[in-house]
């Protein structure tokens, strides 16, 4: 119930109507398939490390123009962070431990398929992998190893529009560390190595023009609501560029 509510909550951040029609489920294929297709795959790029880890500037210590900047598979892509304590990796994700001095309690990741940095997981997303908003949006639903907390709805993300979903983690499946894509972690500062059983993760999939980007917010059992406000602030200030 916790979850829920605090699903309900943090979708406020966020505009966004009922999708009438319930996804269908995607075709399954072995891990043996997946890897063979990725590495053989001249379009689909190698998960290469994430680093390096630095601070990202926050609300009032810099101006009210400072955003974080990056290109996400040739989009101009930025956001801001409302609070301290935000780590950035690399050109792959944000993540913030509350929690001890190693290990996040919530990480925001964004890549787009094949990606710069990350890699699909096929046996997660279906096979052959979902290239539209739609189909994309539809395989995070029916996601192995999830109970599903909110199905898929249209959202403006960066102006953007787009699909949200919100699960919660019943089962690893072994994709790590982002459930559905996996890339070469950094075992240091706010590492998120694993997503585990209990661990919620909400998707946003926004269509650009160019590719659809995949913006997922993980978070721990052990995330406080300031941490959800936290995500909510980030994504919301999210600007794309077709």
């Amino acid at each position: 119930m916790g979850a829920l509510l605090l699903t309900v909550a943090f979708d406020a951040w966020l505009r966004s109507d009922e999708v009438r029609s319930s996804p269908s489920a995607p075709t399954r294929t072995t891990v043996g398939d997946s890897l063979v297709r990725l590495a053989t795959d001249p379009a689909s790029p190698t998960a290469d490390g994430v680093g390096p880890i630095e601070d990202v500037p926050y609300g009032n210590s810099c101006s009210s123009g400072c955003r974080r900047e990056l290109t996400v598979r040739g989009v101009p892509f930025s956001f801001r962070v409302p609070t301290r304590g935000w780590e950035a990796f690399g050109g792959i994700s944000v993540n913030k431990s509350i929690v001890g001095p190693q290990g996040a309690e919530a990480i925001i990741y964004w890549t787009s398929i094949p990606g710069d940095y990350a890699n699909p997981c096929v046996d997660v997303l279906g096979m052959p992998v979902p290239r539209t908003v739609e189909e994309l949006a539809a395989a995070v639903a029916n996601a192995p190893g999830t109970d599903l907390l909110a199905r898929p709805t249209n959202v403006i993300v960066g102006g953007r529009p787009g699909k949200h979903v919100a699960l919660v983690v019943r089962e690893d499946v072994g994709c790590d560390p982002g459930y559905f894509f996996i890339w070469h972690d950094m075992e240091a500062g706010a590492s998120w190595g694993a997503t585990e059983v209990g661990h919620t993760i909400r998707v946003w999939v926004v269509d650009t023009r160019k590719t659809p980007i995949v913006i997922a917010a993980l978070t721990s059992e052990q995330a406080t609501e300031q941490l959800q406000s936290d995500i909510g602030k980030i994504v919301g200030s999210i600007r794309l560029e077709a």
